[in-house]
């Protein structure tokens, strides 16, 4: 097998090119995938089960938590302002950094402080984020185990088609 169709069955890249091959990521407007995606991640991802399977503890299940809530109130919500959410984002990477280096916590908070990022962009930037965000929440939940990106996947198709 070559690197190359080594890295196409790779599960983040491989369910997002099967996406791709029935939503155009990139007309999705990118407020409504970030709102789509923060819904799959309270909703589907952050359950007690895929908690336990991923033995997460309950002090980094509740900061998780936390910051999907206000990555909501920010995004969906409009309840808090982008300078909480800059703070939020400080917060979650200075806990991020507090876990063991290759530990499932550190991967989690890694993923849930994707969704703490609201910075201006230039316009060829602004091209380009949706594929962008989207690319890296699916590296990161591959990078938590596998089916999450499928899970993800399937959540996306059935939410974003209407």
């Amino acid at each position: 097998m070559t690197k190359k169709s080594e890295i196409l069955r790779r599960e983040d890249i491989y369910e997002y090119n099967e996406l791709e091959k029935i939503i155009d990521i990139g007309t999705i407007p990118f407020m409504n995938l970030t709102k789509v995606c923060i819904d799959f991640i309270l909703n589907e991802f952050l359950t007690k089960d895929t908690m336990q399977k991923l033995n997460i503890d309950d002090k980094t299940k509740i900061k998780a938590r936390h910051y999907m809530l206000q990555a909501k109130a920010y995004f969906s919500e409009k309840t808090i302002t982008k300078e909480t959410l800059k703070e939020e984002r400080i917060s979650c990477w200075e806990a991020h950094d507090k876990c063991g280096y290759e530990s499932t916590q550190r991967k989690l908070l890694r993923l849930i402080v994707c969704f703490l990022y609201d910075e201006e962009s230039t316009a060829e930037e602004a091209k380009h984020a949706q594929d962008d965000e989207l690319s890296i929440i699916f590296n990161c939940l591959y990078e938590l185990g596998s089916g999450y990106c499928k899970q993800l996947r399937l959540y996306l198709q059935k939410n974003l088609i209407q």
